[in-house]
């Protein structure tokens, strides 16, 4: 299979080797996005706290709010990663 992807360079073709077990990497995908669920539950349970917001140094909630920011990045590179793999299997 192929994945293309435009770029403002261009458009790009990835061939995949057939190698690549789909099913596994679907299933790999999903417990990364799992785990990245659970650890942007807990950044921003932390961030709802009042009490962590009030008494923590700037620099720290500012940190945990990055930290949610590039969580979420990375969950919808996984849930698109996700989609790419599923229209290979087909």
């Amino acid at each position: 299979g192929t994945i293309s992807r435009t770029t403002p360079f261009g458009s790009v073709k990835i061939l995949l080797a057939n190698k690549i077990d789909l099913t596994k990497e679907l299933a790999t995908a999903a417990k990364e996005e799992e785990a990245l669920t659970k650890f942007i539950v807990n950044t921003q349970v932390k961030l709802e706290n009042k009490a962590f917001v009030k008494n923590a140094p700037q620099e720290v909630v500012a940190a945990v709010k990055q930290q949610e920011k590039d969580l979420q990045a990375k969950l919808r590179a996984i849930r698109i990663h996700k989609k790419e793999v599923h229209k290979l299997q087909k």
